[in-house]
């Protein structure tokens, strides 16, 4: 399940829970929190994060920037650092290119 919460001021709260089965991100089963900021800076740039908690492998805290290219394209741009081992190189650059196909 998962909450949000969009203010006056464009910004967005989410919060939610997951329940990975087991052998999904790691040998057991794992629950846990997720978490959403986003705060538009202008029309077509806005600065967002997102965090799963717990230690396994989608266990990540990633803020960057969303903007859009187009109508149809976002661009996504981040730093994902890892819930665990993050000074022994869990961390890594993130691009994505959306497309909206409506």
């Amino acid at each position: 399940m998962e909450l949000s919460k969009t203010f006056k001021s464009g910004t967005r709260l989410t919060a939610g829970e997951y329940d990975f089965s087991r052998n999904v991100v790691a040998f057991a089963n794992r629950a846990g929190g997720q978490f959403g900021f986003e705060q538009p800076l202008n029309k077509k740039i806005t600065f967002a994060a997102d965090w799963l908690t717990g230690k396994h492998s989608a266990g990540y805290f990633t803020p960057g920037v969303v903007f859009k290219v187009g109508p149809k394209v976002t661009g996504y741009a981040g730093h994902s650092i890892g819930n665990q081992n993050f000074f022994h190189g869990n961390h890594f650059f993130l691009l994505e290119i959306g497309y909206n196909f409506n």
